[in-house]
């Protein structure tokens, strides 16, 4: 649990997230195989770099990589409003998978971590000119990508399972898994909106909070990333 304070006049430079989730189990693997389809998502030298990676099964690999480049886009987004997303123009140009990345858990129902390296797959991206740097996690049927501006920097994330099947439900899920890891003082409350982009702000009593905010959800899981700032929360 988190206790967290938004300064209310302050004015910092923007400091963004972004993540995205793939629930394989809701993938069509013959449809994913064929270069018609991937080669709507991949550039030549991402399905040449699959080479290097053939640990993973290709309909894997393909997700991942979409994966990555989804939770670029929706980091960049908030830096670049007019921006579309556009998977050949989002390159994975690195790609690191260590030893043991994919977890065969059999019930995920909750997992709440700020990093695990052990566990990951690192990735380099470049977008409109820019590098950006992923972290992956693999779980039985379920990646989970997020996307980051410095490798340093210490996301935190959280991912859990769901019986909602809706569009409508599971976006009311993922906000609730998001406001209960935080908690406020006084008269404090969290609430979260879509801005006029479409990407989520966090507001506090109604004042915009300077904490960036990604949702994601899919098949049978909800996610998000966030980035409180040092200066605001007190972990």
């Amino acid at each position: 649990m988190y206790r967290c304070h938004f300064g209310k006049n302050e004015r910092k430079e923007l400091i963004s997230t972004g993540n995205d989730i793939v629930d394989l189990s809701k993938i069509d693997n013959q449809r994913t195989a064929q270069p018609r389809f991937f080669g709507k998502m991949l550039v030549p030298a991402e399905i040449e770099m699959y080479n290097a990676h053939n640990e993973l099964p290709f309909v894997t690999y393909v997700w991942l990589l979409w994966s990555i480049k989804e939770s670029v886009f929706k980091f960049h987004k908030r830096n670049n409003p007019a921006l579309h997303f556009a998977p050949r123009k989002t390159i994975v140009q690195e790609l690191s998978v260590a030893p043991g990345a994919i977890l065969q858990l059999n019930n995920v129902e909750t997992v709440d971590y700020m990093y695990k390296a052990d566990v990951s797959v690192r990735s380099v991206i470049s977008l409109d000119g820019h590098t950006f740097y992923g972290t992956s996690y693999f779980y039985k049927d379920v990646i989970h990508s997020i996307a980051q501006a410095h490798r340093e920097t210490e996301t935190q994330w959280a991912i859990q399972r769901t019986d909602k099947d809706t569009y409508e439900e599971q976006s009311l899920a993922v906000r609730e898994l998001f406001t209960k890891h935080f908690s406020y003082s006084n008269t404090e409350r969290i609430s979260v909106r879509k801005n006029e982009v479409g990407y989520p702000v966090v507001t506090v009593d109604g004042i915009v909070s300077n904490m960036p905010v990604s949702f994601s959800h899919h098949g049978n899981y909800v996610a998000f990333s966030c980035l409180p700032q040092k200066s605001d929360c007190v972990l």
